[in-house]
């Protein structure tokens, strides 16, 4: 019992003398400098911005928590400055991000996605190391519908085989993108859920006021390469090479954009958006609303 006393003020008492150590930005910033090591050779206080008393004095003081270790003119972690390094950054990525924080909390309530998907959102964006592998390297949130198409484009243009998109939206940055993917050799599968008048509308007066896009329309809808089948998808979301994703949650009260993810070297969420992608396919309708139209304007076009 009195053991058991002993160890547990002497682990307080170490852990008082840590926080009361990174209680300095300074120290903070030479903790995360020495998560890869450094020579005791390198003008490490001149690269963080410090004067030399104000440096060392930081660096002694995080070598008496035994946090730092000096082996062979080399500062390095010790395995407790590892781990308290690591939870420093975390502990940063949530201070940063309190507002994602609350909107995936609020997303997590409402039940409007599944719960196993935050759980792998929540990991990746946490740093989890042993979850990297399964929900993937990195984590993005998407405030709004410009980043989203942003998030689209740039993931679009990283693809060199696939990509599968169910798309609620007509963007003509997509488009593009996806048509110069497909110039790339990359093969294109889309579920389109924008076709009604006012879709349709807007894609004849882009075609009229910019002839240019009569070639990418006209690609995107006949090119062996790229097939487009009507569906209704009850979210957007794109999955490029099968490992890398994006898709939004949608505000289940007005049904229109409210947050989106992205999602890299993803083992959990592309299986699952692919799954989802597939069983749309199935009962899409391969109708092309374009088919007529792009074929008589590009005629024209070579005509004129």
């Amino acid at each position: 019992m009195g053991e058991n006393v002993v160890v547990g003020n002497t682990a307080e008492s170490k852990l008082t003398k840590i926080l009361g150590t990174l209680g300095n930005k300074d120290a903070v910033k030479i903790l995360w400098f020495a998560m890869r090591g450094f020579d005791s050779t390198t003008d490490a206080h001149k690269k963080l911005g410090m004067s030399v008393k104000r440096y060392y004095y930081r660096l002694e003081k995080l070598m008496e928590a035994d946090l730092i270790i000096k082996t062979n003119n080399r500062y390095e972690l010790t395995p407790l400055g590892m781990i308290v390094a690591d939870s420093t950054k975390r502990n940063y990525w949530a201070i940063e991000n309190t507002g994602h924080l609350g909107i995936i909390e609020a997303l997590r309530k409402s039940k409007t996605i599944d719960e196993g998907i935050w759980e792998s959102v929540l990991a990746t964006l946490f740093g989890n190391k042993s979850a990297e592998g399964k929900f993937g390297t990195s984590a993005r949130i998407i405030t709004t519908y410009e980043d989203l198409v942003d998030s689209i484009v740039r993931l679009m243009e990283t693809a060199i085989e696939s990509i599968y998109l169910a798309t609620r939206y007509l963007d003509v940055r997509a488009m593009e993108a996806a048509w110069r993917s497909l110039a790339r050799g990359v093969k294109i599968r889309t579920i389109d859920s924008t076709q009604s008048v006012l879709s349709s509308l807007k894609i004849v007066q882009m075609l009229i006021r910019h002839p240019k896009y009569v070639k990418i329309v006209y690609d995107l809808w006949h090119s062996e390469n790229a097939q487009v089948r009507y569906q209704e998808a009850p979210f957007s979301f794109m999955v490029v090479d099968e490992k890398d994703c994006c898709f939004e949650v949608v505000n289940p009260a007005i049904k229109d954009f409210f947050v989106a993810i992205e999602l890299h070297d993803s083992k959990t969420i592309c299986p699952k958006l692919l799954e989802t992608f597939q069983n749309l396919w199935k009962t899409s309708e391969k109708n092309d609303m374009f088919a007529e139209i792009t074929k008589t304007l590009s005629e024209e076009k070579e005509n004129d």
